[in-house]
């Protein structure tokens, strides 16, 4: 297994390894735990604040900018938004075989 990146208090902080658009509001996912799945973040992306930085990302050709930022070890976009691979990988889904 893959060294696993530790907090405080000495726990694994799961790190995103790969992400892809698939479409909507959906990205596929790969942690450094070995877990892979999609995250659809619709209902994030379609509440966000309206002066917030995750407001632009309600227009899809916004949203598709997504992309896997290697030193941040997570999702960001165009206009540097990004979200916290432990919120990622806690909503993670199976992908449909």
């Amino acid at each position: 297994m893959k060294h696993l990146k530790k907090n405080r208090k000495n726990e694994s902080i799961p790190l995103v390894t790969n992400a892809e658009y698939l479409g909507e509001y959906k990205v596929k996912l790969a942690f450094n735990d070995g877990a892979k799945g999609l995250v659809n973040l619709e209902s994030f992306i379609l509440n966000a604040k309206p002066n917030g930085m995750f407001k632009p990302l309600q227009d899809l050709k916004n949203f598709a900018t997504v992309k896997y930022d290697k030193d941040a070890r997570t999702i960001t976009w165009f206009n540097e938004a990004d979200l916290a691979p432990e919120y990622l990988r806690e909503i993670l889904q199976p992908l449909d075989n």
